[in-house]
């Protein structure tokens, strides 16, 4: 029973960071195009000064700027345009993760959580607003109190 825990644990790891990597690959990265002067020089009787540009691309990532929800308010709101509403297959899951997902694309800190007892297994994502954790489901408009820091 532990093992299937565990794999279950593993698996939608590997899913999140799946997610993570599929976000920072879409972020689109800033080409700088700069030009070098290089010196050749032809040695014969004299030496000529010959300029020539030479293009380097530089590919310029920006870290993603991720800030908890303000307030509760602020939750409720973001929340109600974009709970999950359509699920097929894997419910609960594939609803927390495109969920997490909506929120790191608009610049908010989320996470997933499973919850509930073996085999009655339920995903949720959570988020913290000032020291208060808070728990989301992602299938509807609810949110609760989980708990809160340091305590």
């Amino acid at each position: 029973m532990k093992a299937k825990v565990l794999i279950t644990a593993v698996v939608i790891l590997s899913l999140a960071i799946a997610v993570l990597i599929n976000i920072l690959m879409t972020i689109e990265p800033e080409i700088i195009h700069e030009i070098e002067t290089v010196p050749t020089y032809i040695i014969e009787h004299e030496t000529v000064v010959v300029e020539k540009p030479v293009y380097v691309e530089v590919i310029v990532y920006e870290p993603l700027e991720l800030r908890p929800f303000e307030s509760w308010q602020e939750l409720a709101v973001w929340q109600g345009q974009n709970y999950i509403k359509d699920v097929e297959e894997n419910g609960c899951v594939d609803a927390a993760l495109e969920l997490q997902m909506k929120a790191l694309k608009d610049g908010y800190l989320m996470s997933t959580e499973i919850t509930g007892v073996i085999p009655n297994l339920h995903m949720i994502c959570s988020t913290v607003i000032d020291d208060q954790i808070i728990f989301v489901d992602p299938q509807g408009t609810m949110s609760w109190l989980g708990g809160e820091k340091g305590g």
